[in-house]
């Protein structure tokens, strides 16, 4: 049984050393007695904190130094002092392997008997929201494009230029998309390939992730990418694997983005990641039952990914909105009546669940360029906002040339990520929050007139010309770039 456990540091709140922040070995000494074996080779992913603004002593914020030394002293005192008034604590996330076989309770007396683990959490497999269709394609990317109105944004000469784009998805092939006439530049500092990965950034042979990436050239064609190939790739003969990575194969990356954003200043922060994967089966994620019983937080919030606020990933990427990031997420193609072939989500289980379907996040779902919903694109309601998708984007066109049609919530949601990256070459989080933003892009979707919120598409399909009029008229040239 895959977990990810987090973990309170013992090294002195005043020590220089990052290093000492990469775990807690003791802890990891308890657990390897009821046979809970820690990956030392995974990277150290780090929780809490703020955005790192003002100056450093060796490295670390001098707010941060104060913060855990209060805390230090606060478990100390003889009297309890109430946790709303507490500095929130820093942490770092262990990943590791438990034998199916042992007792759930077993790792509650851990939790119990060691105050350095805070928490027990599910690290699920996930896939990349794919599907192979037989089904001739409709329209082209060039169709696609007129629909989105990107031309409103591309006369505005709003074309991505100086952001990035992370694409988080199975790697990216740049020669293949400078023969399909994508002319990206590279933002090797963000670009991340998960542990045992031979390959290179921007080396990988074309496939789902260069699908991905040249969609976002739909709307920023000069926007910089980059390549987090975080998740594995069935062959282009083979079948869908049921499983393509764990998703603590994601947070390191995750992590990279939020340390370069804590570096920058807060006007300088322009940065989008688009998420092109999901889960395709909820027995990857702990029941909410069982995962109760696993000790669910002071609120009771259960350990899982898929309804946990929580979750140490999902907290992972409430930071890096809550730092200026736009994060964009594919809706999944488990909707129905014709949902992914290794989906087994039920027609009640809500299969737009964990990251997927924050609040903070914008969720995309898919129609064809002729405007109708795409038969397997995930509806709502969302596990974690009731509301989604938030919005659709097209799919299913001839386009990249990978496969005969760019297809899926994979096609839709990079193509989105691209309209938001050209948006933010105006305006920076500090004058346009991603909050902001995506409200603005929930509002001026196409639908139909008094229509509202769907579960099958969300606030309508993304509308490039609608958005860039709708900010002008909010925002006229504030905080313009």
């Amino acid at each position: 049984m895959p977990l990810l456990l987090e973990v309170t540091p013992r090294a002195s709140p005043l020590a220089a050393d990052a290093a000492l922040l990469a775990g807690n070995e003791e802890a990891a000494a308890d657990l390897a007695k009821i046979g809970v074996v820690v990956d030392w080779s995974w990277p150290t992913v780090a929780l809490g904190g703020s955005s790192g603004d003002g100056p450093t002593l060796a490295g670390r914020p001098r707010f941060e130094l104060i913060r855990d030394t209060v805390n230090w002293m606060t478990d100390a005192l003889p009297f309890e002092v109430p946790e709303w008034s507490r500095p929130r604590r820093r942490t770092v996330l262990f990943r590791a392997d438990m034998p199916v076989e042992e007792d759930a309770t077993k790792l509650l007396d851990v939790v119990d008997e060691h105050v350095g683990v805070v928490g027990v959490f599910q690290d699920p497999p996930i896939a990349l929201a794919e599907r192979k269709w037989s089904d001739d394609a409709v329209g082209t990317v060039r169709d696609a494009a007129e629909r989105y109105g990107v031309e409103a944004l591309h006369d505005r000469n709003l074309r991505g230029q100086g952001i990035t784009v992370v694409l988080v998805d199975a790697g990216i092939n740049i020669d293949y998309l400078l023969q399909r006439g994508r002319s990206h530049r590279l933002d090797p500092l963000l670009s991340y390939v998960r542990p045992g990965e031979q390959r290179k950034p921007f080396a990988f042979a074309p496939g789902h992730g260069t699908l991905a990436a040249f969609q976002v050239g739909i709307g920023a064609p000069d926007a910089l990418l980059a390549d987090q190939a975080a998740i594995g790739e069935a062959d282009s003969d083979g079948d869908e694997p049921p499983m393509h990575a764990w998703l603590s194969d994601i947070a390191p990356g995750y992590q990279l983005v939020r340390e370069h954003l804590r570096r920058r200043e807060a006007t300088e922060r322009t940065l989008v990641i688009s998420n092109s994967w999901a889960m395709l089966d909820p027995d990857w994620d702990f029941p909410v039952i069982q995962a109760e019983l696993l000790r669910g937080s002071e609120q009771n919030e259960p350990q899982n990914f898929s309804d946990n606020p929580g979750h140490p990933f999902n907290r992972l990427v409430q930071e890096v909105v809550g730092l200026g990031a736009d994060v964009v997420f594919a809706a999944g193609n488990c909707g129905q009546p014709h949902p992914v072939a290794a989906c087994q989500f039920g027609l009640d289980s809500q299969p737009i669940c964990g990251a997927n379907s924050l609040p903070e996040v914008t969720t995309v779902g898919a129609v064809a360029c002729d405007g109708e919903r795409l038969g397997y694109s995930s509806q709502g309601p969302g596990r974690l906002a009731y509301e989604k998708p938030d919005v659709c984007g097209y799919s299913h066109y001839e386009g990249s040339g990978v496969h005969h049609a760019d297809w899926g919530t994979s096609t839709a949601c990079p193509a989105v990520a691209g309209i938001v990256a050209a948006v933010r070459s105006r305006w920076s989080s500090a004058d346009l929050s991603p909050e902001d933003l995506r409200a603005a892009v929930t509002r001026s979707a196409q639908r139909a007139a008094g229509a509202g919120h769907s579960p099958d598409v969300g606030w309508g399909v993304v509308d490039a010309e609608g958005l860039i009029k709708d900010l002008e008229a909010r925002m006229g040239d504030a905080g313009a770039r």
